[in-house]
């Protein structure tokens, strides 16, 4: 058989096996077992955002930039984000990412095969795609409050990977000021029944003098000592175990 027979046989081959090996390709950032992970499920809020009755703490302000390494540029931007913060006028919206990752707001994870959305209390919805896509193309995505995420589970871990997000401090004046070509990755893991841990690292060309990694620690809101606890503790043991 010529060479170029070979190649008109093995043509329709390829374009059989394409379907099948895109498919493979698509599920397997998709959870593999959705059982095992009802533990995700419930109300979650940042472990080190427990408010009083004045409903703020004071507590951990680093994803609003103050521990950043912010090139000398960005650092005049962010005395100016302070003060705005300060200010009788400010007004907040909602959030926003990356801020509703570490915010006082609580927020719950909706999980699906193919999609997994983060919801928090001010409505602020990240919609993070596990079906194997990539990101939309530069031309045909926009800078937004929420980003453009794609995410993969390994397991137990969530990793998203978020571009295009919009500096907006008229929604949020205490957003970091980083340029809408600033890259999020994050990487997510239950620990525990009641706890998730895990980083942000966000890259800015434009702002930053390098990598900037922030821990992210989360606790299941009102369930501390609970029955409900307790028979989770059972299951995520039985599960993380088996």
């Amino acid at each position: 058989m010529s060479a170029r027979s070979r190649g008109v046989f093995a043509l329709p081959l390829l374009l059989l096996a394409t379907p099948a090996l895109a498919k493979s390709a698509a599920s397997s950032c998709e959870p593999k077992n959705m059982a095992a992970l009802a533990g995700w499920d419930g109300i979650w809020i940042s472990a080190d955002k427990e408010t009083g009755i004045d409903g703020r703490s004071d507590t951990n302000w680093d994803l609003a930039g103050i521990s950043a390494p912010w090139n000398d540029e960005r650092w005049a931007r962010m005395r100016t984000v302070l003060k705005q913060a300060a200010s009788p006028q400010f007004k907040q919206q909602g959030w926003g990412f990356p801020m509703m990752m570490n915010s006082y707001a609580e927020f719950i994870f909706v999980i699906s095969p193919r999609e997994t959305a983060i919801i928090s209390q001010y409505r602020d919805i990240r919609h993070v795609f596990t079906d194997g896509r990539g990101h939309l193309p530069e031309d045909e995505r926009w800078p937004t409050d929420w980003g453009d995420s794609t995410g993969c589970w390994d397991g137990n871990t969530l990793t998203i990977d978020t571009l295009s997000v919009k500096f907006d401090p008229d929604y949020n004046p205490l957003s970091p000021p980083l340029s809408e070509g600033a890259h999020f990755r994050e990487r997510l893991r239950l620990v525990a029944p009641d706890r998730i841990e895990g980083e942000m690292t966000i890259t800015d060309p434009a702002y930053l003098t390098g990598p900037w990694t922030l821990p992210l620690t989360y606790k299941r809101a009102g369930s501390i000592g609970s029955s409900t606890t307790r028979s989770r503790t059972i299951a995520w043991s039985q599960t993380a175990n088996p």
